[in-house]
């Protein structure tokens, strides 16, 4: 929730910040920070954010210092529960969400998939895209390029080269963005 309280100071009382937590407890935090901080313009969304919608198991393993993450294909873990999975594509579209300005991405390895559930809000809407990224630098960066974006590492090149790390991903300018008035030519 550190990001969802720092982006609501940032877009300020007429801004909107959605804030998608599938972990229940990490959830609740988050709400009784938000009512605590007088955020009005936050929305807790209890879904995972991944390429398609379903019921999946959430990994939740026991301690503060454990992350949550997604079970791949069903598989039995000792401390799961079940949480809604939905594209970003999908809450933009049915307008359970504004279209992005910015968006982050935090999903402990699932970083693809989430990005192949926003391919249509990416070529539409155009957000910038901060996401942390766990041994998934080349394949996300493969992905964002053939969407037409451009990374940045944000902590040296090693998040690029497959290590874990904060890249920021912006909008390439298209052909007629350079060549309108007040558009740069390249």
């Amino acid at each position: 929730g550190f990001f969802s309280l720092l982006a609501a100071r940032c877009v300020g009382s007429t801004g909107r910040v959605y804030a998608l937590e599938p972990e229940p407890g990490t959830a609740a935090a988050l709400r009784a920070n938000i009512r605590l901080n007088g955020f009005d313009q936050v929305t807790v969304l209890e879904c995972a954010a991944s390429s398609a919608p379903r019921t999946a198991a959430l990994a939740v393993p026991p301690g503060a210092s454990a992350f949550s993450r997604l079970v791949a294909n069903g598989a039995e873990h000792e401390h799961a529960v079940a949480v809604q999975v939905v594209t970003v594509d999908d809450l933009v579209s049915e307008g359970r969400v504004q279209p992005p300005v910015m968006v982050k991405i935090d999903v402990e390895g699932a970083e693809l998939e989430v990005i192949d559930g926003m391919r249509a809000t990416l070529g539409r809407c155009r957000p910038g895209v901060i996401c942390e990224l766990h041994a998934t630098g080349p394949a996300v960066r493969a992905l964002m390029r053939s969407l037409g974006y451009d990374m940045t590492p944000l902590e040296g090149d090693a998040s690029l080269a497959g290590q874990h790390g904060h890249v920021l991903a912006t909008p390439r300018a298209s052909a007629s963005e350079l060549t309108r008035p007040g558009g740069h030519s390249a």
